[in-house]
């Protein structure tokens, strides 16, 4: 993907929901009677855990989700804002009905096992009716999320999610107890 087509979606899911989010906060903290408010933040599986060919996808809902969670830590609970993060996996909206992407391929990249260019295949020849998420059982889904007393800070919405996670966290824990050492000896000799 050219980096303006990134900087593009960077604009839109990193910079455009960071503005509305401030937004909204400011609305429901000087606004808003009473105070407070919900905010949703529309996030992806990919912003925990990246797949092929979704290089700036996934860095932009990274971003994302590293700003709400910053946002969350800095909320004052009398304001009674609740901001929840929505890690959505795939749902058959007319984004893939439409095929209203591009699919970029990198000559470099020849190896037909390579996840990106599996990624790059499903996505040139989709056929709708493989991805089963229903986009009006997410709205309600969202909705009665909205109206949660107490709401999670993150949640998953779409069974990819757990599949895609459960193998990432357990590579990541074994990673870190291998490398753990790793983060000592690095202050200053006192």
């Amino acid at each position: 993907m050219p980096m303006s087509d990134g900087k593009d979606m960077f604009e839109t899911n990193f910079f455009g929901a960071t503005r509305v989010s401030l937004a909204a906060i400011k609305f429901f903290r000087e606004v808003n009677k009473p105070r407070g408010g919900r905010l949703i933040q529309a996030s992806s599986i990919y912003g925990i855990v990246p797949g092929g060919a979704t290089g700036y996808y996934s860095a932009s809902k990274y971003a994302l989700e590293g700003i709400t969670k910053s946002m969350i830590s800095e909320l004052d609970p009398a304001w009674n804002i609740k901001i929840t993060l929505a890690e959505m996996g795939f749902f058959r909206t007319n984004f893939v009905k439409n095929h209203t992407y591009t699919v970029y391929e990198h000559p470099a990249y020849t190896d037909p096992q390579l996840l990106g260019n599996v990624t790059c295949s499903l996505l040139a020849n989709v056929d709708p009716s493989m991805i089963k998420g229903d986009p009006d059982k997410l709205a309600k889904r969202l909705y009665d999320l909205a109206n949660l007393t107490e709401p999670p800070r993150r949640v998953m919405l779409g069974s990819e999610g757990p599949a895609m996670l459960t193998p990432k966290l357990g590579k990541d824990a074994a990673e870190r107890e291998k490398y753990a050492s790793w983060a000592e000896g690095l202050t200053f000799d006192e």
